[in-house]
């Protein structure tokens, strides 16, 4: 198989970042509501690549989205907490058939509950701005992105970015 130049998926994710941004900034009125597709992309770059890619990863995708999500918050907060989900999600790499529909949705929904606990542990540090916003807000946002990760996963596997159908040899 081809191999993709090393700077093709940070690309995909500054995309994809940069568009939430943009449309979150166009309406106004449902910015909090937008599904984030760069979460998604990190994490199946992160499912594919394994640990260590998947903890670097994960650093460099929450320094680039802190100033996206929650600017008023301590720096490196996104960065630890993506940090822990791409290492976490590295250690899937070749252990899962993965079908398109059903695994990226739980795979999904696991990460941003992850990080929805996290991020609400965090908020309650005195001092520390982590809060995601209401509970019905981090709700309908989470069921959008996990209802969006299918889509986004096929449209990463249509380039041959990722591949979760290997197995590994053990």
């Amino acid at each position: 198989m081809k191999k993709r130049s090393p700077m093709f998926q940070p690309a995909i994710f500054i995309i994809l970042l940069f568009l939430q941004s943009r449309i979150g900034h166009h309406l106004p009125g449902i910015h909090r509501y937008i599904p984030d597709l760069a979460f998604l992309s990190f994490l199946f770059f992160s499912i594919h690549n394994g640990r260590k890619a998947g903890f670097w990863t994960g650093f460099a995708a929450g320094i680039l989205t802190h100033p996206f999500m929650l600017p008023d918050s301590v720096i490196g907060l996104y960065a630890f907490i993506y940090t822990l989900i791409g290492f976490a999600a590295g250690h899937l790499k070749g252990r899962l058939i993965v079908d398109p529909l059903f695994l990226p949705l739980a795979y999904a929904l696991a990460a941003l509950l992850l990080r929805s606990g996290i991020l609400a542990l965090f908020s309650t540090i005195p001092d520390i701005p982590a809060s995601e916003g209401p509970f019905i807000d981090i709700l309908i946002r989470t069921s959008l992105t996990a209802a969006c990760a299918p889509v986004v996963y096929n449209l990463l596997k249509i380039p041959g970015m990722i591949n979760l159908n290997e197995r590994v040899a053990s």
